[in-house]
């Protein structure tokens, strides 16, 4: 039976959470894939992983790019997103030189463009398409 990265994420991340011992956990985890000759899959499932403990822990991952000059309120953004929303927000947040006004967003696997930029596009299609 082949087993995917994602099944092994999820039994890892069960494994983790029963365990009293999480370095015997994870050797052990690491040794079962070697003797299955499964270790070429580590980076996939260590992908898979991550997104799997994120989910059980309530933790969104948040990619954000903004102007310069906005570079002192991007922490009070997290804070305020994370109590609407109720979860904890892993930010990664990067100034951006192209942008002149609002944000882009990578939240999970969604992209959210405020940023002028794209609001001028998007107006751009809606004339286009008239």
């Amino acid at each position: 039976m082949k087993i995917t990265p994602r099944k092994y994420a999820e039994a890892l991340a069960q494994a983790l959470e029963e365990s009293k011992d999480p370095s015997a956990t994870i050797n052990n985890f690491l040794l079962l894939l070697r003797r299955r000759k499964q270790f070429k899959l580590l980076p996939k499932i260590v992908h898979s992983f991550e997104a799997t403990w994120r989910k059980k822990k309530g933790i969104l991952k948040m990619e954000v790019a903004y102007p310069t000059k906005f570079e002192n309120s991007v922490n009070e953004f997290k804070q305020t997103l994370g109590r609407k929303l109720g979860k904890e927000i892993e930010l990664h947040a990067k100034p951006s030189l192209g942008l002149i006004g609002g944000l882009r967003i990578r939240l999970e696997d969604k992209l959210i463009d405020a940023s002028i930029e794209g609001r001028l596009r998007a107006l751009e299609r809606a004339l286009q398409n008239c």
